[in-house]
């Protein structure tokens, strides 16, 4: 292993538009992709020392970042060095480097059903973890034994999960280095596999699957569906620059290819304030935006 130095670890300059589904992102001020738990330490300790704040990201499904400089230390876990899955007497321990999918794909075919309303989610197990990444009929904090990482002052916790608080796309994991959990998805059955392709064809059917997105935008208000309201009030179809409500699903904004910042946060503007004047609801953003000190403050 490299020697621990600020040089050897950390790039300045990160381009992050090619991290994201989006393609859509400025740079980091300082990047690094860590490999083991000695560098974090280092890392977290340094960015301390030099008065740096720190932010953590995964593969980028969820988010959007502006254009600019991002200031402060971005990092992001090394693929490899924290993505092994492992069941053990029905638990399961996962590094949250590991592709969500790849965890669910494992659990069905040991056929644990309830791990199948998990289906056709992309990302990382720990960007699912902060979001409490879920469906209609389950959330992956049902789940959790408990969660082991870097809390936001930088000091390593295990997280029991009446600790996470999990609500509906929502825990209190948020700010925090996430490096492994434990699942518990119950009982295995034969129904699993069933269920599970089930969704992922209803996924792929009422979803715009394949595109540069980030996923549903807004999140659902307490009973009622945001892609409803936001086609309520016309928007299927409604575009700014390479930015377009999808026909399929107005509660996805596709990218068709050079679509910026400023046409999706004005698309995004747009819509609240059109679905607050004709519904009465404000939306909230589900997706994970990034701003930084450079432009549109």
């Amino acid at each position: 292993m490299s020697e621990l130095s600020w040089k050897n670890l950390v790039s300045e300059d990160e381009v992050l538009s090619n991290k994201t589904f989006y393609r859509i992102a400025g740079y980091a001020q300082y990047f690094a992709e860590v490999s083991c738990r000695e560098q974090i330490v280092y890392l977290l300790k340094e960015a301390k020392l030099r008065n740096i704040a720190w932010r953590v990201m995964g593969s980028g499904t969820n988010l959007v970042i502006q254009n600019g400089q991002l200031r402060g230390l971005t990092l992001r876990l090394a693929r490899k060095a924290f993505k092994d899955i492992c069941l053990n007497n029905n638990v399961y321990r996962a590094g949250c480097s590991a592709l969500y999918p790849s965890l669910v794909k494992q659990a069905v075919e040991a056929g644990f059903e309830k791990a199948a309303d998990l289906g056709g989610i992309p990302g990382t197990l720990g960007g699912a973890l902060v979001m409490n990444a879920g469906g209609h009929h389950g959330e992956i904090g049902d789940f959790v034994l408990d969660v082991s990482g870097f809390d936001a002052a930088g000091q390593w916790r295990v997280w029991k999960k009446e600790e996470c608080g999990f609500a509906y796309r929502h825990s209190e994991l948020k700010g925090s280095l996430l490096l492994s959990c434990r699942l518990d998805f119950g009982v295995a059955t034969v129904k699993a596999k069933k269920k599970f392709s089930d969704w992922v064809k209803w996924k792929a059917e009422s979803q715009p699957t394949g595109t540069r997105s980030a996923g549903c935008i807004f999140k659902n208000p307490e009973g009622h569906s945001a892609g409803q309201l936001i086609d309520a009030s016309g928007f299927k179809g409604k575009r700014i620059g390479d930015i377009e409500v999808s026909f399929k699903h107005a509660n996805f904004l596709l990218n068709h290819g050079e679509g910026n910042y400023d046409d999706l946060k004005s698309l995004i503007e747009e819509i609240k304030k059109k679905v607050h004047k004709d519904h009465g609801i404000w939306l909230e953003e589900e997706v994970e935006i990034w701003e930084n000190d450079t432009e549109g403050e």
